[in-house]
C-alpha cells in the first residue's frame, strides 16, 4: 500500500473516478456472494503449506525405520498426500459451512452488513477504507495475482476512535471483490481510486490512521514472530519425539528390549500427552518383567486416550494373570467394541471364558482368532484347551501336535505363549493318564521360568498322582509365595492332604481355597468334588451350585449334584 497521506499515480484525492470504474448511485441493494471456486483454491492452498508443515516430523520419524532413501521418499510422499488431502476436505467443509451461515456481504443506500447476522454498518461511520495486497501469504500459497485485505475503518460514536473491519479478497471471485471494493469506495467518499493498492480517506484522518496502521503493523509483526516460534518449536519437538519413538520401535522390534525402554521413556518426557508411546514404554517393561511399572504405565496410557485398544487388552492379560475376571472381561468387551476383529482381544478373551469354564465360548473365540491368523500358535492352543475341557483329549494331543515347533525346538520355553502351549499339552498328556510326558513338559516350561505358577501346579499335581508327595510339597510352597490368591494352589493342598489321608488338612485346604477371590467354575466344581469325598454333602451341594451359576454345562459339578441325589 502507498505510503499514509502521500500522493502516487495510484491515488487522486476525492475526485471522480472513470465511469465504468463508478457503481451506480441509485442502486438499491447488492449481494456480493463468496465464491465456491475461491474457497477450492484456498483450501488448497492451504492444504499444501499444512500438509508440508505436518510431514516435517514424520519426514524426521520415518528415518530409524526406513531401509533406504527410496523407500524414505515413497513413505514421506504418502504421508504428505495423506495430510494434504484431509486437511483440503475438511477445511473446504468448514469454508462452505461458514459461506452458508454468513450469508454475503449486503449493502444498500444505507450501510453495509458484512454477514447474516451482523449489525450494519453505515457509510457516514466509514470515515477509511484501505486495500494492500498479502504478499507473504500469497508467496507461499501461490496466489496469482496477489490476494488482497480489504480494511475498514469504522468511527466508534461515543469514543470517536476507529475499528478496523477486515474482508480479505481469497473469499470472492476477482470480479465480486472488486465490484466490492469499488461499491464501498463509491458509497462512503463519492470516489473509486485507479488501484486497488491505496488508501482512501479525509485529510483529518491521516495522522489517527497512520498511527493505527503501524500499531497493526506491529501487531501482525509481532504475531507472525510468535507463530513462527511456536511452529519451530512445535516442529522440532514433534520431529525429537517422533523419531525416538520409531528409533524405539526398531530396537523392540530387533529384540534389543533395554534400548527400546530407553527410547520410549525419553518419548514420554519429551511428550507427556504422547500415549502410544507409554504404551510400547509398558510393552518393553513388561518383557523385561517390570509387571507393575509396566501396569502404572498402562494406566497412563488409557487415562490420555480411553480409546488406545492395545492398553486395554494389556491391562485385561494383567488382570487376566491376576484372577480378577471382572475387571478382565470389562476391558475385553470395550477393546472388542472399539476393534471386533483385534487379535490379543479375541486371544484373550478365549483365555478368559477357557478359565472362568466357559469352553464353548472360549473354543468360539479361538475360531475367530485363528480366522484373522491361520498359524497363530496360542488360538490353535486354546482351541486344543478347548477340546480337552470338552473331553477330547486325544483330538487336542492331535491338534497340539501339529505344531511342530512346540517340541522340536530347544528354545521354544523362550516366550510366554510358547510356555502356554506346552501347559496345555503336558494338561493333555495328564488327562490320557500319560504322567511321565506331563511331568518333562512341566519340568521344561519351569526350565525356562521357575515362577510360573501354573507349571508348578501342573507338576505337584503330576507328583501328587504318582506317589510322591514329599515332592509335591515344595511347589506347592514355592506357588502359595508367588500367588497367595490363586485357590488353585489351595485346591492342589487339598490334593496332597487328601493322598496322604489327612482329612482334617484337606477341609482346611478347601476352606481357604473357596474364601479365596477370583474363583472360576472349575475351581468350585473341585472344590465340591473334594467336599464330597470328605463327606461334606451341605457344602459339597453349594459348591457345585455356585460352579453352574458360572456355566451350566459343568460336567463335574453336575455329576456332584446327581450322587448326592442319589444318595437321597
Amino acid at each position: 500500500m502507498d505510503d499514509i497521506g502521500q500522493p502516487n499515480s495510484n491515488e487522486t484525492g476525492l475526485s471522480q473516478g472513470t465511469p465504468g470504474q463508478i457503481c451506480a448511485e441509485k442502486q438499491t441493494k447488492q449481494d456480493f456472494e463468496s465464491s465456491s471456486q475461491a474457497l477450492a483454491k484456498l483450501s488448497q492452498a492451504t492444504a499444501i503449506i499444512v500438509g508440508t508443515l505436518l510431514a516435517v516430523p514424520d519426514a524426521i520419524a520415518l528415518v530409524p525405520n526406513s531401509e533406504t532413501p527410496i523407500s524414505w521418499l515413497l513413505r514421506l510422499l504418502g504421508v504428505w498426500l495423506s495430510a494434504v488431502i484431509l486437511w483440503f476436505v475438511a477445511f473446504l467443509g468448514i469454508l462452505h459451512i461458514v459461506r452458508f451461515l454468513s450469508g454475503g456481504i449486503q449493502a444498500d443506500d444505507q450501510g453495509i452488513r458484512l454477514w447474516r447476522f451482523g449489525r450494519k454498518i453505515s457509510w457516514t461511520s466509514i470515515a477509511a477504507i484501505s486495500c494492500e495486497p498479502q504478499k507473504i501469504f500469497s508467496f507461499l500459497a501461490g496466489y496469482r495475482p496477489p490476494a488482497s485485505r480489504l480494511v475498514l475503518y469504522i468511527e466508534k460514536a461515543k469514543s470517536g476512535s476507529l475499528a478496523p473491519r477486515e474482508i480479505p479478497s481469497f473469499w470472492f471471485s476477482e470480479e465480486v471483490f472488486s465490484n466490492l471494493y469499488q461499491t464501498i469506495c463509491q458509497k462512503t467518499f463519492a470516489f473509486v481510486p485507479q488501484s486497488e493498492n491505496a488508501l482512501v480517506t479525509t485529510p483529518s484522518r491521516l495522522v489517527t490512521l497512520k498511527r493505527i496502521t503501524r500499531l497493526r503493523q506491529a501487531q501482525r509483526a509481532l504475531l507472525t514472530l510468535v507463530i513462527a516460534f511456536g511452529l519451530v518449536f512445535w516442529l522440532g519437538r514433534k520431529a525429537c519425539v517422533n523419531y525416538t519413538y520409531a528409533s524405539g520401535n526398531r530396537e523392540f522390534k530387533q529384540g534389543f528390549i533395554p534400548k527400546a525402554k530407553a527410547k520410549f521413556e525419553l518419548a514420554t518426557k519429551l511428550d507427556p500427552t504422547f500415549a502410544v508411546a507409554w504404551n510400547n514404554l509398558a510393552g518393553a517393561e513388561f518383557r523385561l518383567g517390570q509387571v507393575d511399572k509396566a501396569k502404572e504405565h498402562w494406566e497412563i496410557a488409557l487415562s490420555l486416550k480411553p480409546d488406545l485398544v492395545e492398553a486395554k487388552v494389556s491391562l485385561a492379560y494383567l488382570a487376566l494373570k491376576e484372577r480378577e475376571f471382572a475387571r478382565a472381561k470389562e476391558l475385553l468387551d470395550r477393546a472388542r467394541k472399539l476393534d471386533p476383529w483385534n487379535l490379543e482381544a479375541l486371544i484373550n478373551s478365549a483365555e478368559l471364558n477357557m478359565r472362568e469354564g466357559h469352553v464353548r465360548e472360549a473354543v468360539r473365540y479361538a475360531r475367530q482368532a485363528l480366522t484373522k491368523d491361520k498359524n497363530n500358535k496360542l488360538a490353535t492352543c486354546l482351541l486344543a484347551q478347548g477340546r480337552l475341557r470338552l473331553g477330547s483329549p486325544k483330538a487336542a494331543l492331535l491338534l497340539l501336535e501339529k505344531k511342530s515347533d512346540l517340541h522340536s525346538s530347544s528354545n521354544a520355553t523362550t516366550s510366554a505363549e510358547d510356555q502356554f502351549c506346552l501347559l496345555v499339552k503336558a494338561e493333555t498328556h495328564l488327562a490320557l493318564s500319560q504322567t511321565d510326558q506331563a511331568e518333562a513338559l512341566y519340568a521344561k516350561v519351569l526350565s525356562a521360568n521357575s515362577m510360573n505358577v501354573d507349571a508348578l501346579l501342573g507338576l505337584a499335581n503330576v507328583y501328587i498322582i504318582k506317589g510322591k508327595p514329599d515332592q509335591a510339597e515344595p511347589l506347592l510352597d514355592l506357588s502359595c509365595q508367588i500367588s497367595p490368591q490363586n485357590p488353585w494352589v489351595w485346591l492342589i493342598r487339598a490334593r496332597l492332604a487328601l493322598s496322604r489321608n489327612d482329612q482334617d488338612a484337606c477341609l482346611l485346604a478347601v476352606t481357604a481355597a473357596t474364601a479365596k477371590p477370583g474363583q472360576d467354575t472349575n475351581s468350585y466344581a473341585e472344590a465340591a468334588r473334594l467336599s464330597q469325598i470328605l463327606d461334606k454333602t451341605k457344602q459339597a451341594v453349594y459348591l457345585a451350585e455356585q460352579a453352574l451359576k458360572i456355566e451350566p454345562t459343568n460336567v463335574e459339578a453336575q455329576s456332584v449334584l446327581q450322587s448326592t441325589n442319589q444318595k437321597k
